[in-house]
């Protein structure tokens, strides 16, 4: 009995009459077309509204700086630590991405990413695992003005920049947008976490560093980490740790804090102990479930449960794109009378 280890992906739905997949894949004897995101991008084969398939790798795909619409699919996150996922549980791997002009309606999905720079509107980041420790890094920074409609949901944010002290370097954000026009902007059922710190009372790490240019919606998250928030609607999110600072115009309703973050109005929770909430068991991701009576359950806008596994878009374990894959593929070979068995199980993630 011999056991393979691939993904099977099946790209229907989504893509256009005309829009094609193409393969990425860094391996030795893949015979992908493309062995780097970008050379995929640069090449005139692959068209805007095509489909990259990012294929499991341990080694980086490179960085991408895109000003082509196209859908960029990997395998999902943490497929080793949750049943039925992929056959291949390794991750596909992104060092930093700019979205730049012309790359408007780009769909990311089930990628590991260092940085991620937005530049130009109309991009969604879905199911990806956003993660750095360099030193006074922005994970996901609106970096131009005038940028609309940008949807980070179901997203695994991790900044593990722990350096402190006075240096630049201590410096560490998760979602900063400091630009002017910044609107329209959705960020929901995502896990964001930076260590919260203060030096000479100056807050050095941020889960959210938004100034007065930015409007958007920010529910039904998992945070840590210290929070400047301007021109938001904040429902439904857990705060484990760090300071919320509601600069101007700014709607909090039904969230939950380990301190007097929101203050007991509005639905909000104060002072709830953490521990009561999560099952803080299992995957990296599936620890945020919420423990059997939870305060969180039930506790955000119209009675849906607060954190990122309630509201309108809940958190999917492993972030598996919305596409059948191949969790188990053995084949049994009998050599006698060349016959090959083949044994494959296939989930739907819709």
């Amino acid at each position: 009995m011999k056991t393979l280890l691939f993904t099977l992906v099946l790209m229907v739905a989504n893509c256009g009459l005309n829009a094609k997949v193409w393969r990425v894949n860094n391996l030795a004897g893949s015979n992908a077309p493309f062995s780097t995101i970008q050379q995929a991008h640069n090449s005139a084969l692959v068209q805007p509204g095509d489909t990259i398939h990012l294929e499991p790798s341990a080694t980086s795909y490179g960085d991408l700086i895109t000003s082509k619409k196209l859908i960029i699919i990997g395998p999902g996150i943490f497929t080793s630590e949750n049943p039925q996922t992929q056959a291949n549980i390794s991750p596909s791997i992104i060092t930093d991405i700019t979205f730049n002009n012309g790359s408007q309606g780009t769909k990311i999905v089930g990628c590991q990413i260092r940085h991620v720079v937005i530049n130009t509107s109309e991009i969604i980041l879905e199911g990806n695992f956003i993660v750095s420790s360099e030193a006074n890094n922005k994970l996901i920074n609106f970096n131009s003005p005038n940028v609309n409609n940008i949807v980070i949901q179901n997203n695994y944010i991790e900044n593990n920049n722990t350096i402190t002290g006075s240096s630049s370097s201590s410096f560490a954000y998760c979602i900063v947008a400091l630009t002017d026009g910044v609107n329209n902007v959705i960020i929901r059922n995502n896990y964001i976490n930076v260590m919260p710190y203060i030096w000479s009372s100056v807050e050095r790490k941020k889960a959210f560093e938004l100034g007065p240019g930015f409007s958007g919606i920010i529910e039904n998250n998992v945070i840590r980490g210290h929070n400047t928030l301007t021109n938001v609607i904040f429902n439904n999110n857990i705060v484990r740790e760090g300071n919320v600072t509601a600069t101007y115009n700014v709607s909090m309703n039904h969230n939950i804090g380990n301190s007097t973050q929101f203050g007991s109005a509005e639905g909000n929770q104060s002072n709830v102990n953490m521990a009561n909430v999560f099952l803080n068991t299992g995957s990296t991701d599936g620890q945020w479930q919420l423990r059997p009576g939870s305060p969180a359950i039930g506790a955000g806008v119209n009675g849906t449960d607060c954190g990122m596994f309630g509201g309108a878009q809940p958190w999917k374990l492993s972030g598996i794109p919305s596409i059948p894959a191949v969790y188990k593929l053995e084949l049994n070979v009998d050599n006698a009378n060349q016959i090959l068995e083949v044994e494959m199980s296939v989930k739907s993630h819709n």
